[in-house]
């Protein structure tokens, strides 16, 4: 088959659905298929890229120029219906941009079946800036109705998007299409990459992996580690990933709280340094806020396929992939004293933190299983356009 896989961020730039996007593309290219990329020239700073076509990992990739409008939306000046032309599919990763919708009604146009996986449906109303709720949710409601016209299967991660798709937002079509993990994770990594790197001695390492965005509760995680440090304190927590605005209030609040020889910064991680910071910790975090920064969460995966619990915000995506007590533990958003008693539990409790972590990889599937998956919902989407 020729798939066209569209994304408004792409490789270089790094994010959970930026790796999404890549693996199952490349999972895809592997299994003989012929794929391409359209996304944005777009960055997550003010730079934009200037190449407009380019080969990455054997993809084909075309950027439209974009333009980020308020509140993250971003918008395609010359999305021509010929982008969609001659491809036996098009598979859209988000739903909440003109850049989907614009794909989706050219698409439409060309004739093209088109998939398109929903991402925090209705998570933009748990939004912190009054702005972005008020005017995401009327584009939000006007982009669902106005889908259901343009699209052919309507796609979820988690059960919670599934059900809203199938019940409230009454798509005729829909089907359930996770995201997988590199092979890589589910193999054993050496840990003293991580710790020799950024001088990590501590036996009680608790990691946060994702980008530093104040909907990813980064504040309420360093809140909860000062009670952490008073009954454990050679416990270290191990804020990771690149910035997003966030650094200089993450970095104000540690010294100001003398956090600093328990909370550690280290900023963006190559993956080999990811992998053996997963190895070597005791268990992931995920203290995020709102909905919408949240859906399938890859980051889940890669720490279950590597055997270690997750504690998570309950909310969104993740209240749907943590098992409470069974393979992590769900808390509430901004409870900083519930976080820091589930982490000091485990902490306290290894038998426990292994037992969840086994749990966890039992969930767990490879990208080519994904992929496999993915064929098959393409085959199916194929046969009924026909």
């Amino acid at each position: 088959m020729k798939v066209l896989q569209v994304s408004t961020y792409f490789l270089p730039v790094i994010g959970g659905l930026e790796n999404v996007v890549h693996n199952l593309s490349k999972a895809l290219l592997d299994r003989g298929h012929e794929v391409h990329v359209l996304a944005s020239n777009l960055t997550l700073t003010q730079e934009k890229i200037d190449v407009e076509r380019e080969t990455i990992d054997g993809l084909s990739v075309l950027r439209v120029p974009c333009t980020k409008l308020r509140y993250g939306l971003e918008y395609p000046h010359a999305m021509g219906r010929s982008f969609f032309e001659g491809f036996d599919v098009v598979h859209l990763h988000a739903h909440l941009s003109p850049f989907y919708l614009s794909a989706a009604r050219r698409a439409k146009e060309a004739g093209i079946p088109v998939l398109l996986h929903f991402m925090a449906i209705d998570g933009v109303r748990t939004h912190r800036n009054p702005g972005v709720r008020f005017f995401g949710s009327l584009f939000e409601s006007y982009s669902m109705k106005t889908y259901r016209d343009l699209i052919d299967v309507a796609l979820a991660k988690s059960q919670v998007d599934y059900e809203k798709l199938t019940g409230p937002y009454s798509f005729p079509n829909v089907g359930m299409l996770p995201d997988g993990c590199p092979s890589s994770y589910f193999e054993r990594h050496d840990g003293r990459v991580f710790r020799d790197k950024f001088g990590v001695a501590s036996e009680k390492m608790i990691l946060f992996l994702g980008r530093l965005h104040p909907l990813k509760g980064i504040d309420v995680l360093i809140k909860a580690a000062e009670l952490v440090v008073k009954e454990h304190p050679d416990a270290c927590f191990i804020v990771a990933g690149p910035d997003d605005g966030m650094m200089p209030e993450i970095t104000q609040t540690i010294e100001a709280l003398g956090l600093g020889e328990n909370v550690k910064t280290t900023g963006f991680l190559s993956e080999e340094e990811k992998l053996s910071a997963l190895s070597t910790c005791r268990m992931l975090v995920i203290p995020s806020l709102s909905d919408i920064v949240e859906v399938y969460s890859t980051v889940i995966s890669e720490a279950f396929a590597q055997k270690k619990p997750v504690i998570a915000s309950e909310i969104g995506g993740l209240s749907a992939r943590i098992d409470d007590g069974h393979n992590g533990f769900l808390v509430r958003p901004y409870d900083h004293e519930q976080l820091a008693h589930r982490i000091m539990q485990l902490l306290a409790d290894e038998a426990l933190a292994e037992r969840m972590g086994e749990q966890g990889t039992l969930q767990v599937h490879s990208w080519d299983e994904v992929a496999s998956m993915a064929e098959e919902i393409y085959r199916e989407t194929l046969a009924g356009s026909r």
